[in-house]
């Protein structure tokens, strides 16, 4: 793919950052989000980086054949209007909900805010959305949202 200008810049940096995720290499898929990334649709008191490796680990865990696909990307002056969709087998549990075996596809619009080739701003569903799924009935969300297995986290509120 030949990069004509930014937002080509920003298109491919989200492509190999969905590559990366596919392959199972979740530090690949994190070097996209800059450390102080502000995450808009987390719970409250949620903030950075350290939410989001907490999250895609615990998630990479619970649907070991995670596969994440990019349907769209438009792109201008810094940021990144997509839809994605995960698909994956919910064969391990995801904080508190325990598996169920079920295969899952779950798509959401994302909005991102790119600085210099990082990520600094997400606007997504994904956090609700996957822990409806993962709860397996898609109306409330009896999950916690700490990770299992009490490390810090900012899931917490600060």
């Amino acid at each position: 793919m030949r990069i004509h200008g930014r937002e080509d810049l920003n298109r491919a940096l989200l492509l190999r950052a969905a590559s990366r995720f596919n392959r199972g290499d979740l530090e690949g898929f994190l070097s996209l989000f800059d450390r102080s990334v502000r995450v808009h649709g987390a719970p409250a008191g949620v903030r950075g980086a350290l939410w989001i490796r907490d999250f895609f680990h615990d998630l990479l865990f619970a649907l070991p054949d995670a596969q994440l696909d990019i349907d769209y990307v438009m792109a201008t002056r810094g940021r990144l209007a997509t839809r994605a969709t995960l698909r994956g087998t919910h064969s391990r549990p995801f904080r508190g909900a325990p598996a169920t075996g079920t295969r899952l596809e779950i798509g959401s619009a994302i909005i991102l805010a790119l600085g210099q080739a990082h990520v600094n701003e997400v606007w997504s569903e994904w956090p609700d959305l996957v822990a409806r799924a993962l709860a397996g009935d898609g109306l409330s969300i009896p999950v916690t949202l700490a990770p299992a297995d009490g490390r810090r986290s900012s899931w917490a509120p600060l």
